[in-house]
């Protein structure tokens, strides 16, 4: 399926992610997809970050928008390395920000999210969401599932099905985004 908005890349530099592992240091992809993230994870890396600037385009394309959306991808191998881009924090702090828990609880909906939020030192649920994403998303949005009380969390919490299973659910899902967001404004 086409996409008709233009994607762009987080910056123009290479940054990828690796990992100290229980069976030694690897890249991501190799312990997600050839190790099926079997191995113990000891620490995450983000090689290249430090040499990565926020490109051009995507500054362009931040001041013609007054809102972020933060889908709920991994925060510390999907999210992680966009938001640790030199000048990144400072461009989506001065937008209207909600964020989508990739975690139920303490359940990942998939993939190794709580190997990797451990590694980093947080605590794998969806509160060490909202803590990672604390002081920069105004709205925590969590699945209806997740019990947690919303005293939590540092930011303001909306509860909805987040289960994205067909296109239906996921169309209905942006659309409470969307509601979401035109609230903010």
């Amino acid at each position: 399926m086409a996409i008709p908005q233009k994607v762009l890349p987080m910056c123009n530099e290479r940054v990828a992610t690796h990992l100290s592992t229980s069976e030694g240091k690897m890249h991501l992809q190799k312990f997600w997809v050839g190790r099926q993230g079997e191995p113990e994870v000891e620490e995450v890396h983000l090689e290249g970050i430090e040499n990565a600037n926020v490109s051009l385009q995507l500054r362009e394309a931040y001041q013609k928008n007054s809102c972020v959306v933060i889908g709920p991808s991994n925060p510390i191998s999907s999210i992680g390395p966009i938001l640790h881009v030199k000048g990144m924090l400072s461009l989506i702090s001065k937008r209207n920000v909600v964020a989508v828990s990739p975690l139920i609880g303490d359940k990942a909906v998939s993939g190794p999210a709580k190997k990797l939020m451990r590694a980093w030192g947080v605590e794998p649920t969806s509160v060490g969401v909202g803590q990672l994403y604390d002081g920069l998303a105004d709205i925590l949005v969590l699945d209806t599932q997740d019990d947690t009380p919303s005293t939590e969390f540092p930011m303001d919490i909306i509860r909805t099905d987040t289960l994205m299973v067909s296109k239906e659910k996921s169309i209905e899902l942006a659309h409470t985004i969307i509601g979401i967001l035109k609230e903010m404004n």
